[in-house]
């Protein structure tokens, strides 16, 4: 993994999050939508093609929230690797989505310094997620 991609993962992050849940009360409403069906009812009717419907809209959100959890953890595991500071620096910039002279104000610190400690920072997380 470069560094650009998991800037863009955590910048993604939060976004993720959301989706995961948006998605997790998504699927736990389908859940209801689906109609038991027995052997030896009549066929006449449509439910079977709703019960199909439902059943791949279900399928394709448990393989979205798979992927999102998979995401969300990815990156949980790699914040948790980190120092309290570099866990602020990572969670100010890339996550509350500050501007890197903003993160350099708030943490007292040049932009030397931040731009130092973002590569090293996001180099020790990309040697985290390898493993």
């Amino acid at each position: 993994m470069t560094k650009k991609e998991l800037k863009k993962r955590l910048f993604a992050y939060k976004s993720n999050k959301a989706k995961l849940k948006s998605n997790q009360l998504k699927l736990e409403g389908l859940t209801y939508k689906i109609t038991p069906s027995y052997s030896g009812m009549p066929t006449g009717s449509d439910i079977n093609n709703k019960n199909e419907n439902y059943i791949i809209k279900k399928e394709e959100l448990e393989h979205n929230i798979k992927k999102l959890e998979f995401e969300i953890r990815d990156i949980d595991i790699a914040l948790d690797s980190l120092a309290a500071k570099d866990l602020e620096h990572i969670t100010l910039r890339y996550l509350e989505d500050y501007k890197p002279v903003e993160v350099s104000n708030l943490m007292h610190i040049s932009e030397s310094s931040f731009w130092r400690d973002d590569n090293r920072i996001l180099k020790s997380m990309i040697d985290i997620m390898k493993i």
